[in-house]
């Protein structure tokens, strides 16, 4: 299992395939095809030489002249890494406290400017890392707003089809970093106005693009010293996760949610919307909690009222007495039936 989506390893395992496939018909691998399953050609063995005439072509089966080919033979394929039976969800990330904690760890490790900006970039954005890697100069300059800069999505083939939104705080160590540690790396010593729209933000010392993995042995630092395990694309979950209860929080009409969700998978560029369930279910979880809670104290309130004796509960001993309005009653009485 990996945490990477279906559809991404899937794209992974046929480029494996094609490469193999083209390497063997150049003549540029020699050995055998690693997709091939050696297990099964020693199972099924040359089942061509017992069911085939030499230089003649099979009769059908039907004509009674041809060795039967065994019955449990199927058509060898060379696919097989597969995802079988697994759905693939996305994390939830509740801790509030979580971007402190790698801030800090951070400073406590001793993470240059540049890393800062891009872990403070992960979790304000809600970004892939590569998406944060590659932002340009250019991308900023093409928003209106200040706060705001374009960048490509998975897919998109480098296209800016997407923005990425931060914080003022943000904005102004971003700008401290191009002035400073960038400048003192890159080949041309300008200044963040006076870069090039094709200039890459994120360089490393030597002035070469910052990749992935000098980002990653990086990262992997700074965990070890807050003393937790995460991958990187676990900022993304975490960025969604605040986001939906921050909607929560802050309103409690139903098609003021629904809009601001709507406008949630817009900015996430969601290919299937459906992914915000996984999220929407945690919340409901912890809305039913909340219920509970607020139920178990008023069960606590009334014992001691009765066991105190100010309580009484009435002559009657109707337990199917109720004070609730009427359609909610037949509500309840339908919820009973399919408990049933």
């Amino acid at each position: 299992m990996t945490k990477k989506s279906p559809q991404t390893i899937n794209h992974f395992l046929a480029a494996i395939k094609s490469f193999y496939k083209t390497a063997l018909h150049l003549k540029l691998y020699k050995s055998q095809n690693p997709l091939i399953d050696a297990n099964y050609n020693i199972a099924m063995g040359d089942i061509t030489s017992l069911s085939m005439r030499e230089n003649k072509p099979r009769l059908p089966q039907i004509a009674g002249t041809e060795i039967p080919t065994q019955t449990s033979y199927r058509r060898q394929s060379d696919s097989y890494f597969k995802l079988v039976a697994n759905e693939w969800k996305p994390s939830i990330i509740a801790d509030r406290d979580l971007p402190y904690i790698i801030y800090r760890a951070g400073s406590q490790a001793g993470c240059s400017l540049r890393d800062e900006v891009i872990i403070r970039m992960l979790f304000e954005t809600g970004a892939r890392i590569n998406e944060i890697l590659e932002l340009t100069i250019g991308d900023y300059r093409q928003r209106i707003d200040q706060y705001e800069i374009a960048a490509h999505n998975k897919g998109s083939e480098k296209k800016r089809t997407k923005f990425l939104r931060f914080s003022q705080d943000l904005l102004k160590i971003l700008i401290r970093y191009v002035n400073g540690e960038r400048k003192a790396h890159a080949f041309s010593k300008q200044t963040f106005t006076k870069l090039s729209d094709n200039d890459l933000i994120f360089l490393t010392r030597n002035g070469d693009p910052y990749t992935y993995r000098a980002f990653y042995s990086q990262w992997t630092k700074i965990t070890e010293q807050a003393k937790i395990k995460m991958n990187i694309h676990k900022t993304r979950h975490w960025f969604v996760t605040n986001m939906i209860r921050s909607i929560y929080e802050t309103t409690n009409v139903s098609n003021q949610i629904e809009l601001k969700k709507k406008e949630l998978i817009n900015y996430m560029k969601w290919k299937d919307p459906e992914t915000i369930k996984v999220y929407e279910h945690f919340f409901n979880e912890a809305a039913f909690r909340d219920i509970y809670e607020n139920m178990a104290k008023k069960m606590q309130e009334y014992e001691q009222d009765y066991l105190s004796g100010s309580h009484n509960l009435g002559e009657s001993n109707d337990f199917s007495n109720t004070s609730l309005p009427a359609e909610e009653v037949e509500w309840i009485n339908d919820f009973y039936k399919g408990m049933e």
